[in-house]
């Protein structure tokens, strides 16, 4: 008897080492979801940034909105980036709009959230094709009458853009 309990000694050990390894798994897993960072509301609809880390160092930021009555989260736009704030990628201007920004991209509801129109500054044809520091979004600026700036980051001699319609268009 005591020989066949010495003998399979190492059926214990994989068991061991298959849960262990089982653990690290659903907690590696778990580090790689989606957490929310975070979440503006009005008194029609809510916005919330979800972030999760990304194998190369980077983050994968999702947006999404909802009616305020529901937690029916919709996604808007999901990027991937460096590591950053996410205090001004969203912000809400009224009961009607709001915004989101990535790097690269501005989002504008008009119609608390039911659909999303997208600028990005690649479209944009008043920025030199040599300039491309110039394609990073830098701050928003949206007032409550419809009127805003957009300040592009890295770009000394390109003047902000406007808009006077909530940036569902910029010049």
């Amino acid at each position: 008897m005591e020989r066949r309990v010495f003998r399979y000694w190492w059926a214990g050990f994989i068991s061991l080492a298959f849960g262990i390894a089982l653990v690290f798994l659903v907690v590696w897993i778990g580090h790689f979801s989606y957490k929310e960072q975070l979440r503006i509301a009005n008194s029609t609809f809510k916005v919330r940034i979800l972030k999760k880390p990304t194998l190369l160092l980077n983050y994968s930021y999702l947006f999404q909105s909802s009616p305020v009555a529901h937690e029916n989260w919709k996604d808007i736009y999901e990027f991937t980036s460096d590591p950053q704030s996410v205090n001004d990628l969203a912000a809400l201007v009224n009961e009607t709009t709001g915004y989101v920004r990535s790097n690269r991209v501005f989002l504008v509801t008009t119609d608390s959230g039911l659909r999303w129109k997208a600028f990005d500054l690649a479209d944009l044809a008043s920025i030199p094709d040599e300039s491309s520091s110039c394609t990073w979004i830098g701050s928003v600026k949206l007032d409550v009458d419809g009127t805003g700036s957009m300040k592009l980051r890295g770009c000394i001699k390109h003047r902000p853009l406007a808009t006077n319609n909530y940036g569902v268009a910029w010049e």
